[in-house]
């Protein structure tokens, strides 16, 4: 064996053995990339065998996991407390984020009041299923809000919003990776209070409220063009279906929103040194969407809008420096050069590893 063979086998190794990435890589999530920290969020079972710590200081976030009564476990905080839980046939993760203010209302009762959606709970669960790993994930929010108003009618008013979440996901593959999801949520909005006529001065309540129902089909292809010790090369497409309904008690009136969102895109990493690798992705997307009106006792459908448009091309460059127990990843912005000349953060997002390894 040559003397480049022996250095490309050492290079494949120093960026085989730490193969987790941060939130810079594989910002347009294209199916076969290396595992991410977002991957093994959303399938805590990928949590299994993990022993690493990784903190992103910009935005306050860090993540944790360690060997745990013959698993892994995760300790997290991003907005919200994680705390996960996997062996090697499930995982769990539940987030958690609690923000809730109590008074007395009266002799009888307390309110509670919550705001900024910060009360919010959610739990993740996946299973492998041979080369495949079936995954879902449900949450609620919730927002109250109690307001003093100065317009001359309205006195007191209230502001209550909940929102919850499903949805059911299946992924696998080899060479061709594939990964089909259905969701499903719904969000109310609801606007309630009392005041006063402003000439009668007759008192009087309101209670109005808003609805938005959302159902989304997501099937994401990724097919490995090129896979060497040195270069790697993804293209795949990111593709949903989704029927959106809204409607508002005030108006006995709904609305349907149909859209489509098609998104080729690619992955390209290319190991420069013995330690420093370069990544870069880019993608295209076309959305199409239908407006259908919903009026009056018979609700009869007609369709108003309609049409198609692109959100147009991106792209992004990235780095990752590695040794044996830690790494240092960043994405950089769309112009770093010139942030830099201006003395401002060159880096769009920056995270550090730390593994524990033999």
């Amino acid at each position: 064996m040559n003397i480049a063979k022996i250095m490309l086998f050492c290079v494949a190794l120093a960026f085989a053995e730490n193969s987790l990435r941060g939130f810079a890589y594989n910002l347009y999530e294209t199916p076969g990339a290396a595992p991410t920290i977002a991957d093994i969020l959303q399938k805590p079972s990928d949590i299994y065998g993990h022993n690493f710590i990784y903190v992103s200081p910009a935005s306050g976030s860090g993540y944790s996991a360690f060997d745990l009564v013959g698993g892994s476990a995760l300790l997290g905080f991003d907005q919200s407390l994680m705390l996960g839980y996997a062996k090697n046939f499930y995982g769990l993760l539940l987030r958690i984020s609690p923000h809730q203010f109590c008074y007395r209302k009266n002799e009888d009762n307390y309110e509670c009041l919550s705001n900024e959606n910060k009360n919010y709970i959610g739990l993740n669960f996946s299973v492998p299923l041979g080369n495949s790993i079936l995954y879902a994930y449900t949450s609620r929010t919730t927002t109250d809000k109690y307001n003093d108003d100065n317009d001359e009618d309205i006195i007191i008013y209230k502001d209550e919003s909940s929102f919850k979440e499903l949805y059911v996901g299946i992924t696998g593959g080899n060479m061709l990776i594939w990964d089909f999801k259905f969701g499903f949520d719904r969000r109310k909005t609801s606007f309630s209070g009392y005041g006063y006529e402003k000439y009668d001065f007759i008192p009087y309540e309101f209670n109005d409220a808003y609805y938005l129902t959302d159902a989304k089909l997501i099937f994401n292809f990724g097919y490995k063009i090129m896979q060497n010790d040195r270069l790697k090369f993804i293209v795949g497409s990111n593709n949903g279906l989704y029927c959106k309904y809204s409607s508002y008690s005030y108006y006995d009136f709904g609305m349907y929103n149909l859209q489509a969102i098609i998104s080729p895109n690619f992955l390209g990493e290319a190991v420069l040194t013995e330690h420093l690798l370069i990544f870069a992705g880019a993608r295209y997307s076309v959305f199409s969407e239908m407006f259908l009106f919903t009026e009056g006792y018979y609700h009869n459908k007609e369709i108003e809008t309609f049409g198609i448009a692109n959100f147009g091309s991106e792209a992004y460059l990235g780095l990752r420096y590695e040794r044996k127990n830690w790494a240092v990843e960043t994405r950089l912005q769309s112009d770093a050069f010139g942030e830099i000349l201006s003395g401002n953060n060159p880096f769009a997002s920056l995270g550090v590893f730390f593994f524990f390894q033999p």
